[in-house]
């Protein structure tokens, strides 16, 4: 016997045998090497619950941040599109007033200005060449295009009619330089030869270019009946585009109220 190990001479040569001892520990040792699956697998399916369980928390945590920062958004488009109403329906009045003053004027011009006094025709022409202008409110929307947070608002309806309402805001603007434009390149030059331009309340550091106080004679030409029209024309351009404004403002107001109530 060598060892642990039985020697054993044979027709091959010296053959070697394990002890029955030897064999009984070698077959414990191999039992507690050996991989336990169940184990295993229960250890791995825990691992990959948890892993699992913590992205699924975190999509919560993320999906309620979302929905918590949609909230916030409606309300700041809501203040802001029922401050443009505001706005604008006080815009249209002004643009009314405007045109119905052209029309007054009209009236004199057809009736060769025989029937309103100098003072009073300065006032008509101040007034009627007054020139106001609406601000719209559009900060909340800027932010959200900007930053990329349009994504937030889940109402795909919503996100298209903003979109639609921002080019009409463009459109808007056109609309109001031809009118600007109309009234520099147009009406100004016109007016600073034939009236007192210092008469006009809203405009401040102009004096006559004409040494008559008003030129009645070429008040009553043609061409300004003309530039009245075309001036109204402009006026009644940005009125159109008020109101188209406004419509639409009105439709987000809707989308973004039926969001907020969760209808």
């Amino acid at each position: 016997m060598n060892g642990l190990l039985v020697t054993q001479s044979g027709p091959w040569g010296s053959q070697y045998f394990f002890t029955h001892h030897q064999a009984k520990s070698m077959i414990r040792e191999f039992s507690r090497n050996q991989i336990n699956w169940h184990q295993a697998f229960v250890e791995v399916a825990l691992i990959g619950a948890g892993v699992l369980l913590a992205l699924a928390v975190d999509a919560w945590w993320d999906e309620q941040a979302e929905r918590s920062a949609e909230s916030e958004y409606l309300l700041s488009l809501q203040r802001e599109f029922e401050t443009n109403r505001e706005t604008l329906v006080a815009s249209i009045e002004n643009e009314l007033q405007i045109i119905g003053w052209g029309k007054m004027l009209h009236q004199h011009l057809d009736s060769g200005l025989s029937e309103i006094s100098e003072d009073d025709l300065h006032k008509l022409i101040g007034e009627f060449y007054w020139l106001p202008s609406w601000e719209s409110v559009t900060g909340t929307y800027d932010e959200m295009v900007g930053s990329g947070r349009l994504l937030y608002l889940r109402n795909e309806v919503l996100r298209r009619k903003l979109s639609q309402y921002a080019h009409q805001l463009e459109n808007l603007g056109e609309v109001e330089q031809q009118a600007w434009t109309n009234w520099y390149m147009e009406q100004s030059p016109f007016l600073r030869d034939h009236i007192n331009m210092s008469k006009l309340d809203w405009i401040d550091g102009y004096s006559p270019d004409s040494p008559l106080s008003i030129d009645i004679q070429e008040l009553r030409s043609p061409e300004f009946h003309n530039l009245v029209t075309s001036y109204m024309s402009a006026r009644s351009d940005i009125l159109f585009s008020y109101q188209v404004t406004i419509e639409q403002g009105d439709e987000i107001l809707m989308l973004i109220q039926s969001d907020l109530s969760g209808d």
